[in-house]
């Protein structure tokens, strides 16, 4: 009795507290269209803002005519890359000339940049890399910024998508 009567009095061991998971071992790599020079401008001043890097998908016509944007963008350390849509010619002389075109599926966009952020760290359970394409409505500079706060709070690495990576 005196053995149960102290065992009775010692006090519970609280249950653990459940610490939230960094995702330090995440990487996201950004796939960006721009639309136009200015939105060009806005998507790398957004990237700056938040110490990251992304791929912008630059159309021909916009890559002849943004050569500050373009230049701003690999010295700051992103890539750029041809958008060539459905454009079957241009496809064709860009996998002749060797290159393996990727294809980017965009079927369902939001411009939540909260949306974009759950998303990448929902499919980080399943790998160590997520590739995110965010689509290329006018709201995306400003959603943008969201999504990379939320993934800078969570550490992920945030960066461009090139050969070696994909």
């Amino acid at each position: 009795r005196a053995h149960a009567a102290a065992e009775s009095e010692q006090p519970e061991t609280p249950p653990p507290v459940e610490t939230p998971t960094r995702r330090d071992d995440l990487t996201v790599y950004l796939l960006l269209p721009a639309a136009n020079g200015s939105m060009l401008t806005q998507l790398l001043s957004t990237l700056e803002n938040h110490q990251s890097h992304a791929t912008l998908l630059l159309t021909p016509e916009l890559l002849e005519s943004a050569g500050d944007g373009v230049r701003r963008a690999a010295a700051t350390g992103n890539a750029v890359a041809l958008c060539i849509s459905a454009d079957k010619t241009l496809r064709a002389a860009v996998v002749g000339a060797g290159y393996c075109p990727l294809t980017v599926n965009r079927s369902v966009f939001t411009s939540s940049g909260s949306y974009w952020a759950d998303t990448a760290l929902k499919w980080a359970e399943r790998s160590g890399s997520v590739r995110l394409y965010i689509g290329a409505e006018s709201s995306v500079s400003s959603a943008l910024g969201t999504a990379l706060s939320r993934l800078r709070a969570e550490s992920c690495t945030i960066a461009a998508l090139n050969e070696v990576t994909a």
